[in-house]
């Protein structure tokens, strides 16, 4: 699974891209983003359930679990042993396994 780490990390970098004001009740932006996603996740879990949803991701970090694409494109790109993560930054991203 995704560690709770990885995922505090998405969402920061998440929130940070976002061109909001701040609410005049908080400290900092950081706070006012959380405040927002607070908001947001609550409407969220009113949506229609979407199954199978996920993403076509076909590769995941051993490290921090985030799921992602494989970069290779070329045959020896993809036979490398590991990929470098985009969120905890260790070589240990790794092709998943097709079930059959």
């Amino acid at each position: 699974p995704t560690s709770r780490r990885a995922k505090a990390i998405m969402m920061a970098e998440a929130m940070s891209m976002w061109h909001a004001p701040s609410a005049p009740a908080t400290c900092c932006n950081f706070h006012s983003g959380v405040a927002q996603m607070k908001v947001l996740v609550g409407k969220m879990e009113k949506y229609t359930c979407a199954h199978g949803a996920a993403g076509r991701y076909d590769a995941q970090c051993a490290s921090c679990g985030v799921l992602a694409a494989w970069e290779g494109r070329r045959r020896e790109e993809s036979e490398a042993q590991a990929q470098t993560c985009g969120v905890c930054y260790e070589e240990r991203v790794v092709r998943l396994q097709a079930v059959e």
